[in-house]
């Protein structure tokens, strides 16, 4: 029976809530790089001798990012599904309940998924298209990263932190020794990021001109990736798959 209404309408609100998140998001990031919360300080390292030159952050990252972040990867991830649950319903199935969006760690882990029944309730040419999308490690990167970062916010939010942006040092000055950090090390703990090591007897000086972004934590293929392209990026993949399914439900017949 085909259906005149919309089945996709919630996965629809839900792809568009996922994309008001990540623009909040990205102005909240603007807001807080435009108050420069940071100065340039020199300490020693727990050596003694040796000068670590840095940027230490006064305020950290606020709470408020790492929830819009969360919650778009929220939403984008319960979009697969709710595509899954529309194409079910288009097709004449009454009250689907295992209409999962497949997703595996590599090839073997997306047939163990699909072999634990979660999707039994999807058209057989429906689980056919999720597959094609190759919902893996290595496969289709953006949404293998979408589903672990969503499954990091079951017990605690995403890392989303600092990590440098990029460094341009002009009229530097140097005698004796000293060593420009590439990459330059974020650390986390002290929220501070360390760019140049003095040795004793060395001297630096110089102009630093220093940007840094707003990236995501420690996961696979996105870590100290910049939080608000990543999220954008999953959102395009996801919405080519919306847009798919959909119209493979029309070329089925299962919609008008």
């Amino acid at each position: 029976m085909a259906h005149s209404h919309d089945p996709f309408q919630s996965p629809k609100q839900r792809l568009s809530r996922a994309n008001d998140h990540i623009r909040r998001l990205h102005k909240r990031i603007e807001t807080f790089i435009k108050k420069a919360p940071c100065h340039r300080v020199i300490e020693l390292d727990t050596d003694g001798v040796t000068k670590l030159h840095k940027f230490k952050f006064i305020k950290r990252i606020p709470d408020s990012c790492t929830h819009s972040a969360a919650e778009a990867l929220e939403a984008l991830r319960s979009v697969l599904d709710q595509i899954g649950y529309a194409a079910a319903i288009a097709s004449g199935k009454v009250a689907p309940k295992k209409t999962q969006f497949p997703i595996g760690d590599d090839v073997d882990g997306l047939a163990d998924v699909i072999n634990r029944k979660v999707s039994n309730d999807l058209p057989d040419e429906i689980l056919a298209l999720f597959v094609s999308f190759k919902p893996y490690k290595g496969g289709n990167d953006p949404v293998w990263a979408l589903n672990k970062l969503r499954n990091a916010t079951h017990t605690t939010l995403i890392p989303v932190a600092l990590a440098s942006g990029g460094m341009f040092v002009s009229n530097a000055v140097l005698r004796g020794s000293a060593e420009i950090l590439n990459p330059i090390i974020w650390d986390s703990g002290k929220n501070e990021i360390v760019f140049a090591r003095v040795p004793p007897g060395g001297e630096l000086n110089y102009n630093v001109h220093f940007a840094f972004k707003v990236a995501l934590g420690e996961i696979d293929l996105v870590a100290r990736h910049q939080v608000v392209a990543v999220l954008r990026t999953m959102a395009t993949v996801v919405k080519s798959i919306l847009m798919a399914t959909e119209a493979e439900c029309r070329r089925l017949g299962f919609i008008k």
